[in-house]
């Protein structure tokens, strides 16, 4: 295959692409700082997902949210990804209950409250409602090409 033939590059970008299985996503209002990835998932995520509208509510799409997202980076300044690890238990940290307190929030406990203190913005906090609905309907959007092979495998097993 030669790497200047368009369809051989349309080959080959399709074959990495079917052996992706993993979306990174800049989380809004973060800049390009604060990357959320988002793994195949079991069904009950895969519903989340597939029954969210953009109405469903802040208090849903957080919790979509936090179902789907498996990992949170920091993008370094080559452009690199780099895990957020948990400082008290090692573990990558995700939208759950401990990124409140990793990032000196004791009281933000839950994987609900761990969104809503990543889209907060100013004092008193106010929740980026619109972000929080992109990061949700890019999630969505991936999940409908990509999510859905894991779906059918675990509830064909």
């Amino acid at each position: 295959m030669s790497a200047d033939n368009p369809l051989d590059r349309a080959r080959q970008r399709l074959a990495a692409r079917r052996r992706e299985r993993h979306f990174n996503v800049g989380v809004p209002g973060w800049g390009d700082e604060l990357v959320a990835r988002v793994d195949e998932c079991d069904p009950w995520v895969a519903d989340l997902i597939t029954t969210w509208t953009l109405d469903a509510g802040v208090d849903a799409t957080a919790d979509l949210i936090a179902a789907a997202v498996t990992r949170l980076y920091v993008r370094t300044e080559t452009g690199e990804l780099a895990a957020i690890v948990d400082p008290s238990s090692g573990q990558q940290l995700r939208f759950d209950g401990r990124f409140g307190p990793a990032l000196g929030v004791p009281y933000c406990t839950t994987p609900r409250a761990a969104v809503l203190l990543a889209f907060s913005e100013g004092e008193p906090p106010v929740v980026d409602t619109a972000g929080l609905a992109e990061l949700a309907a890019a999630i969505q959007r991936w999940h409908a090409v990509n999510g859905r092979q894991s779906s059918r495998r675990a509830s064909s097993a």
